[in-house]
């Protein structure tokens, strides 16, 4: 039992990364707001594909 686990242990840490970055690719599109220094967060997209935002020092919602 231990030579299966060891081998199970061992074609995950050879073959894992290989399998984790395939499915970590994601296309990422950043865009500028018109508020500098504000740190926009946490987006949420609405029914009709608007995107809103809020700025967590700007004090705003967008």
């Amino acid at each position: 039992m231990r030579y299966l686990t060891g081998l199970i242990f061992l074609f995950f840490m050879l073959f894992g990364e290989v399998w984790a970055l395939e499915a970590g690719k994601v296309d990422i599109t950043l865009w500028l707001v018109p508020w500098k220094n504000t740190r926009p967060r946490d987006p949420y997209v609405d029914q009709q594909n608007r995107v809103w935002f809020v700025g967590q020092a700007g004090d705003y919602i967008a």
